[in-house]
């Protein structure tokens, strides 16, 4: 599997999940404590938007989508890895990361930032590895 293709399902599935169960993925991104009440809702539906277009973009787009689909790619996994760098930061307890919503939920922890920088170096990737449009 090239790294385009898994980071377009890995999207894909972070969107499926996050949509599917979209009440208690704006719970846990309530737990992150970043977000004002108010904009909870809009926010959570522009992180699903997000990684579902960075997701089809990578999978089903032209050549020309798929560089721009990958920057968007790092930009949802450094926005991920931000908000749970600055959550442990500030000791906070989550106790779903939320990055499938309800589905393979896990605490926040020091491994989620591990598994964020994987992200982070797979967008990066398919961005250096995807021509230009």
């Amino acid at each position: 599997m090239t790294a385009r293709l898994y980071l377009a399902v890995l999207l894909l599935a972070m969107a499926t999940g996050q949509g599917l169960s979209f009440g208690r993925f704006a719970a846990a991104l309530e737990g992150y404590g970043m977000v004002p009440q108010a904009l909870l809702r809009p926010v959570a539906l522009g992180v699903v938007a997000a990684e579902a277009a960075a997701g089809a973009a990578l999978l089903l787009g032209a050549d020309w989508a798929h560089w721009p689909g990958a920057l968007l790619a790092l930009g949802v996994a450094v926005g991920w890895t931000a908000v749970a760098a600055v959550a442990l930061r500030r000791q906070r307890e989550v106790r779903n990361c939320g990055c499938f919503g309800a589905y393979l939920s896990q605490p926040l922890r020091r491994s989620v930032l591990v598994q964020d920088a994987a992200f982070v170096g797979v967008a990066a990737w398919v961005i250096a590895t995807c021509p230009l449009p």
